[in-house]
């Protein structure tokens, strides 16, 4: 290959990642890095993710939102955003429990007709995509996910698309039929293991699943295909916060 080629190549390469979406550039929230930019030994504390998760939607912009569930995982911290009004669920993300960094959920970014990839369109939405593949449709298939390496700009709140106008076509699914597909989606599946609380997104729902009376993880089941997504991302479930 001539010098010439590799120039143009190196000019493309760098094209290329200059146009890469915010949400690929790994930062992390300010205020929560040890010495050098490093992750500190000790998690976060509850308190300091609500704080946070506080500070990320105030500087959204959007005055009707607020947090308002908060659960503490091994590998993260969740948080279901809801409307003030009303409580409606809005959207969903997730804050690294060493560094503060801030992610979208994945079904959130995927499924979410209001605020992620699919808002104002409607449909089944992705099954997979930046930060995670989703698979199985219904509960026919392996059902989990992945979750890339995908995180928020600097000092940002969640960079989703939204809100826009309400998506077209009404959802087919609604909170009873999820709750049946993702049951028979644990039978198969995790068998003991049964739905505890549930919070209905544009475009999916999200539930709590637990065994023996615990928490231990969670899943989405999309309001238009059914199709069911495990959270293989947060790890050991640790304990929970309501924020009304």
């Amino acid at each position: 290959m001539n010098t010439r080629r590799w120039i143009i190549l190196g000019v493309a390469a760098a094209v290329g990642l200059l146009s890469v979406p915010v949400l690929a550039q790994p930062s992390t929230m300010p205020g929560h890095m040890g010495a050098g930019g490093q992750a500190t030994d000790r998690p976060l504390s509850i308190g300091q993710a609500e704080t946070i998760a506080r500070q990320v939607l105030g500087r959204s912009g959007y005055a009707g939102l607020a947090p308002g569930h908060i659960m503490e995982f091994s590998n993260n911290f969740y948080v279901a955003v809801k409307y003030k009004v009303g409580g409606q669920g809005a959207f969903e993300f997730l804050i690294d429990r060493y560094t503060g960094a801030v992610h979208p959920e994945p079904q959130s970014m995927m499924w979410n007709t209001r605020f992620g990839h699919m808002a104002g369109t409607g449909g089944a939405g992705y099954s997979g995509g930046m930060m995670g593949q989703g698979y199985g449709g219904g509960t026919t298939g392996p059902g989990c996910g992945t979750m890339g390496p995908s995180m928020m700009g600097p000092g940002a709140g969640p960079r989703i698309a939204g809100p826009t106008s309400p998506a077209r076509g009404a959802q087919s699914v609604t909170l009873a039929q999820a709750k049946a597909l993702a049951q028979q989606f644990l039978d198969a599946r995790l068998a003991g293991t049964t739905l505890d609380d549930a919070i209905a997104f544009p475009g999916y729902y999200t539930l709590d699943v637990a065994r023996d009376g615990k928490v231990i993880g969670m899943l989405s089941v999309n309001a238009y295909s059914g199709q069911v997504w495990y959270h293989v991302w947060h790890g050991t479930f640790i304990q929970e916060k309501d924020l009304d």
